[in-house]
C-alpha cells in the first residue's frame, strides 16, 4: 500500500481546501427546491446548490431566487423569470434558456413588498442584474434571452446559443464565448474585454459602443455587424504596454465601422469586403494580406497601418507597407 508522507499530505489537504475555497458552503433547502419542483414559484428562494439537473423548469418564477452553485445541467429553464437571481457558480451545461428573462427588476412595476412575501424573507430589496459569474453555460441554449446588465464575468459560453438574446450594457468581461452563436445579437455597450470570441458567429449584431480591449476575435464572423464607435484599446496606455486585439482572419464582410477604434488591432487575412470604414481609427492596424475590396474609405486613419499584401478596394493587391486612398 502506497503510504503519503505527512509533508505530502499536508500539500494535498491544502490543495482540496484551495479548490473548494471559492464556492460556497452548501447548506440546500429542500423544502425550497421540492417547492420549487411542485409550484415553480420560488421568489427569493434558498436554492444554493441545489441538484437540479434536468428539471423541468419552463416559465419558472425565480426572481431574486439565490442559486450560487446549483446543478442545472440539462435543465429546461425556457421562459423562466431569473430576474435579480444570483447563478454564480452554477452549472448550467446544455440548459436551455430561450427567452428566459435575466435584466434588473424595474422596482415600479414588480415592488419590493411582493418580493418580502418570500418566507424565509431574503434580503432583495436592491436587486441588480442577474449574476452569472463563473456560471458554466457550455453549450446552453439562450436563444432570444434577455440578459441585459447581466454580469457574467469568467462565465463559461463555450458553444453557447444565444442568437437574438439581449446583452446590452452585459459585463462579459473575461468571459469564454468559444464558438457561439451570436447571431442578430444585441451586445451595444457591452464589455467584453479579454473575452474569448475565437470562431464566434456576431453575424448581424448590434455592437455600438461595446468593449473589446484584449479580445481574441480570431475567425470571429461579424459579417453585417455594426461595430460603430466601438472600442479595442485603452486610449490612455501606450502601444508597447497594451496587448492588441486579434481580429486575424475575421469575417468582417459588410460590417458598419463607422468611427470605430480598432488602433494597434491585428486584422491579418481579414475579409473587410464591402465594410464602412467611415472615420474609423486603424493608425498602427496589421492589415496584411486583408481583403478590402469594395471597402468604404473617408477620413479613414491608416497612419503607420500595415497594408502590405493588402488587397486595395479596386482589387488590386498592394505591394507596399503603406496605401494612399
Amino acid at each position: 500500500m502506497m503510504c503519503m508522507s505527512k509533508a505530502a499530505l499536508t500539500g494535498a489537504i491544502a490543495s482540496l481546501v484551495a479548490v473548494f475555497a471559492t464556492v460556497p458552503a452548501v447548506a440546500v433547502n429542500l423544502d425550497h427546491v421540492n417547492r420549487l419542483l411542485r409550484t415553480k414559484e420560488c421568489m427569493g428562494c434558498d436554492l444554493v446548490g441545489a441538484d437540479l439537473i434536468g428539471a423541468d423548469l419552463r416559465h419558472a418564477n425565480l426572481l431574486g431566487a439565490d442559486l450560487r452553485g446549483a446543478k442545472l445541467a440539462g435543465a429546461d429553464l425556457s421562459h423562466a423569470q431569473l430576474s435579480g437571481a444570483n447563478l454564480r457558480w452554477a452549472d448550467l451545461t446544455v440548459a436551455n434558456l430561450t427567452e428566459a428573462e435575466m435584466i434588473q427588476p424595474h422596482a415600479s412595476r414588480l415592488g419590493i413588498s411582493v418580493i418580502r412575501t418570500v418566507d424565509p424573507a431574503v434580503v432583495v430589496s436592491h436587486l441588480t442584474a442577474t449574476d452569472l459569474r463563473d456560471a458554466v453555460l457550455v453549450n446552453a441554449t439562450l436563444h432570444k434571452a434577455t440578459l441585459a446588465g447581466a454580469n457574467l464575468v469568467r462565465a463559461s459560453l463555450t458553444g453557447a446559443d444565444l442568437r437574438e438574446a439581449n446583452l446590452t450594457k452585459a459585463n462579459l468581461r473575461n468571459t469564454n464565448l468559444t464558438g457561439a452563436n451570436f447571431r442578430g445579437a444585441n451586445l451595444t455597450k457591452s464589455y467584453l474585454s479579454e473575452s474569448n470570441l475565437s470562431v464566434a458567429d456576431l453575424s448581424f449584431t448590434q455592437m455600438k459602443g461595446a468593449f473589446l480591449m484584449n479580445a481574441n476575435l480570431d475567425r470571429v464572423n461579424l459579417r453585417g455587424a455594426n461595430l460603430s464607435k466601438i472600442y479595442l484599446s485603452d486610449s490612455n496606455c501606450q502601444r508597447d504596454a497594451c496587448f492588441p486585439t486579434y481580429l486575424n482572419s475575421a469575417n468582417l464582410q459588410g460590417a458598419d465601422l463607422r468611427g470605430a477604434n480598432l488602433r494597434g488591432a491585428v486584422l491579418l487575412n481579414a475579409n473587410l469586403e464591402n465594410a464602412n470604414l467611415y472615420n474609423t481609427n486603424l493608425k498602427q492596424a496589421d492589415l496584411r494580406k486583408a481583403n478590402l475590396t469594395f471597402a468604404y474609405f473617408r477620413e479613414t486613419n491608416l497612419t503607420d497601418a500595415n497594408l502590405r499584401e493588402t488587397i486595395l478596394p479596386d482589387g488590386r493587391v498592394n505591394l507596399s507597407d503603406r496605401l494612399g486612398l
